[in-house]
């Protein structure tokens, strides 16, 4: 597990009534998952919105936690590090936060910053903290006193190298930011123009995430660059001939070619190589003889050809199961519509005549659904907690049963933590039993996490 992942996080005094203990144990799998199930009233949608402030150190997220009803949260990391608040009661009093960060994690030959912190080589542990009242947030003076502060800035530097973030999906995820209705392109045009959806926005987002996975292997792969040197190379320094037999020759490149057709079916339906040289050669192939005169000298010729698709196709792989993950898991729930990827037309929904769709046009519950799994692709561009706030909405009952997993799904290959809060019995349904947390009455027991109170 690396270093900057989420291992627990406790909470107590939650609206000064409630504690809970959430722990994440793994990197792949459930391990990944925690989901919060209790009454209404109970805090749940507080504690999510005060663990994704905690988690996010800038200016707006600690104005807006302070006035979050929660007395004490501690994150606790792989590396040993911690960030936490704590105030003596939930609904008032000033706000005391505070990160401990293991020196060689956060600041890995950054000395510049570590010199910044007057850290000494041997140091194990730093620890920055600052006490912060909402008086600090009464206007413009008071934010830029608040900004000067040493202990500020230093909390927040630490902070910031500390935490990978959160993503909170609460439960407006399709409402659009006030002041983002209006979409770029219209400016200057008719104002009758109709905004882009949060739905159309996401989904715009996560065909930008999936398209730069792509671009990234890409760029890995650098093997073709050297395919005709090599084909120079081993004409130059053939001396009596090729040193493999005509009839091995053909096999030879009769099963490579199988093979990379195989391997490299999905890569070619999302447009992300194209196969047909290789269909061509196979074609020619077939009407050969397994024993010609000139299989050898052919083989020696196609082969690093052949050996540079197997290289793309291996360090495309990455991206071409993320893309597929994402496409077959949300066409898992869409019926008489599918979504579709390429690299040419990036997400597209069609009916079933193949007519591409408004994504507007989509019910609720599909639009939720779109929501919620386009938010999981784009998370795994930096690995933060992912956290969802009641993920039934205007979803049917086996869609619930449903989603959790296809969100595991969707992250599988990345470290992105996925924390929920729910009502429902169809979500709880797949969910083991050990990754339900639960409420407990404040004073009731509950392991504890160190953070220097």
């Amino acid at each position: 597990m690396s270093d900057d992942q989420i291992v627990r996080i406790e909470a107590s005094g939650v609206l000064n009534e409630f504690d809970y203990c959430i722990t994440f144990d793994d990197e792949v799998g459930e391990g990944r998952l925690a989901v919060i199930y209790a009454e209404n009233g109970r805090g749940k949608t507080n504690l999510l919105r005060a663990i994704s402030f905690l988690l996010t150190p800038t200016m707006e997220s600690i104005e807006t936690l302070i006035e979050v009803p929660v007395q004490h949260i501690a994150i606790q990391f792989a590396s040993g590090g911690v960030i936490s608040m704590v105030r003596e009661d939930a609904f008032r009093g000033s706000l005391r936060l505070k990160v401990s960060s293991i020196p060689s994690v956060v600041f890995q030959d950054d000395e510049s910053s570590a010199e910044m912190f007057g850290l000494e080589e041997e140091a194990e542990l730093i620890e920055r903290e600052f006490t912060v009242e909402a008086s600090d947030f009464a206007g413009r003076l008071y934010r830029r006193a608040l900004e000067d502060r040493r202990e500020f800035l230093e909390y927040m530097n630490l902070a910031a190298r500390q935490s990978s973030g959160a993503l909170f999906i609460g439960d407006t995820r399709l409402a659009v930011p006030v002041g983002e209705e209006v979409s770029s392109e219209s400016i200057g045009r008719s104002i009758s123009r109709r905004p882009r959806s949060m739905v159309s926005r996401l989904l715009e987002q996560a065909e930008r995430t999936l398209s730069r996975a792509a671009f990234e292997g890409l760029k890995r792969d650098s093997s073709g660059q050297g395919v005709y040197v090599d084909i120079a190379k081993r004409t130059l320094l053939a001396r009596s001939g090729p040193s493999i037999s005509n009839t091995d020759a053909y096999e030879s490149m009769v099963e490579q070619i199988s093979r990379i057709e195989r391997s490299g079916a999905l890569h070619e339906n999302y447009g992300l190589i194209s196969l047909r040289q290789v269909r061509g050669i196979s074609q020619l192939l077939s009407t050969a003889r397994r024993n010609g005169a000139n299989n050898a000298t052919l083989h020696s010729i196609l082969n690093p050809f052949l050996v540079n698709i197997e290289s793309q196709i291996e360090t495309l792989y990455p991206a071409v199961r993320q893309i597929d993950t994402f496409v077959a898991g949300v066409n898992k729930f869409l019926e008489r519509k599918e979504l579709v990827y390429s690299t040419n037309g990036g997400i597209e929904l069609r009916d079933g005549a193949a007519r591409l769709l408004d994504p507007d046009s989509l019910s609720s519950g599909e639009r939720h659904l779109l929501a919620l799994m386009c938010h999981a692709v784009i998370s795994t561009a930096s690995a933060p907690l992912m956290i969802i706030d009641e993920p039934e909405i205007s979803l049917g009952l086996d869609w619930q049963r449903m989603l959790l997993a296809e969100l595991l799904n969707v992250t599988a290959d990345s470290q992105v933590k996925i924390l929920a809060a729910s009502h429902s019995v169809q979500v709880m349904g797949v969910v083991p039993h050990n990754k339900i947390i639960q409420p407990t009455e404040v004073g009731g027991e509950i392991d504890a996490v160190s953070d220097g109170r």
